[in-house]
């Protein structure tokens, strides 16, 4: 078996785990303020509150976007909400892809020029079914916060 088989089947499976459970509304002040940043970013009203997350309003500007057209007629912060949720599991499968490519890279193989993605790691794929099974990181795969998104770039930084 390949990496990518492998990979893709562990998304896959997390994928469809969440997807019925994304968050439809907005549950706390922080994902308030994400939702009022998405509509009109202003850090100095705290939408979002400081540091401002602009690349993740940004991406969340897109979702929302995008979201917008598939739920047609939703209210506003319904529409958000999903959308920021959307984002957060999209992350969350990314991330589970750039924690492969973390884990592969602390294993010990032979050569030690041999691509972590070429030759599939048992031991990585280990590590990463554990920690994407951990209860935070499936809880926060379904909710609209910026958390997973921020582990997934800095998750994507560490594989390169």
């Amino acid at each position: 078996m390949t990496p990518g088989r492998a990979l893709a089947g562990l998304v896959l499976i997390f994928a469809l785990a969440h997807a019925p459970f994304l968050a439809n509304s907005l549950e706390d002040i922080d994902s308030v303020n994400f939702a009022l940043g998405v509509r009109d970013f202003n850090v100095a009203e705290h939408r979002p509150h400081p540091p401002g997350y602009p690349v993740y309003i940004a991406l969340g500007k897109v979702t929302t976007a995008l979201t917008a057209l598939a739920m047609g007629g939703a209210p506003a912060s319904s529409v958000e909400a999903r959308a920021l949720a959307v984002l957060s599991l999209v992350a969350g499968l990314a991330a589970i892809v750039f924690l492969y490519g973390v884990f592969a890279s602390l294993t010990s193989r032979a050569p030690e020029s041999t691509s972590p993605w070429t030759t599939l790691s048992v031991e990585a794929l280990s590590a990463t079914v554990v920690t994407a099974s951990c209860p935070l990181f499936w809880y926060l795969a379904a909710r609209p916060m910026s958390d997973l998104p921020g582990l997934a770039f800095a998750l994507a930084a560490q594989a390169c």
